[in-house]
């Protein structure tokens, strides 16, 4: 539990702290009415409170649905009336880009940073682990569903080979509305090593 699990913006989390805060938001999401099925969006900046919101989303039963903050408004919007999220877990200086509609918006520093106990659904393989939505190069986004069945064959099959262990680190550089983010986030937790996360600038940096 004392083993750095991640490492962003100058700061690091342990795992005993990235499964407290993560329970808390799973709490907070069931508390408001998030059962197994529900549809999650999230738009947050990249770091901790990112990883933490990906997994009290999953705990909670609900998929989450990526969206990048660096989208632009038409982009978002069009994401968001496909889906249909019950709720968006966002922060103040994301939520300008989100329009209005029939979802609940959260501000990710609203939800307590621990919680000591939370009653969670059973897990399920065959439930939703998330939504990506497509490039859209042909037309319109298309969002497409993975289960947590198949995320977890991938993961485990990835830890090895090319394999993955506790004294390891991955850098984390892929926005989370790119398939590969899925690895670069899970697969280091699964092992017990470090995800390292790029800030955006340092992303985009050629």
């Amino acid at each position: 539990p004392a083993a750095t699990a991640v490492v962003a913006g100058g700061r690091s989390w342990t795992y005993a702290q990235i499964e407290s805060h993560s329970n808390a938001i799973a709490q907070g999401l069931i508390d408001r009415g998030t059962v197994p099925g529900t549809a999650v969006a999230l738009l947050v900046q990249r770091g901790g409170d990112m990883i933490s919101a990906m997994l009290g989303i999953l705990k909670a039963g609900a998929h989450y649905i990526p969206l990048d903050p660096d989208y632009p408004d038409y982009r978002l919007k069009q994401m968001l009336e496909d889906a249909s999220p019950a709720m968006i877990i966002t922060t103040r200086e994301d939520s300008a880009a989100i329009a209005e509609g029939e979802w609940s918006i959260l501000d990710v520093a609203d939800f307590p940073d621990s919680a000591d106990k939370v009653e969670l659904p059973p897990f399920d393989l065959g439930r939703l682990a998330y939504v990506i939505y497509t490039s859209g190069s042909t037309g319109n986004p298309k969002g497409v569903e993975i289960t947590h069945g198949a995320a977890v064959n991938f993961l485990t099959s990835m830890r090895r080979q090319p394999g993955m262990t506790r004294v390891d680190k991955l850098l984390a550089v892929t926005t989370l509305s790119f398939d590969i983010s899925l690895l670069e986030v899970f697969l280091p937790l699964i092992a017990g090593a470090q995800v390292v996360v790029a800030s955006r600038e340092d992303a985009r940096d050629g």
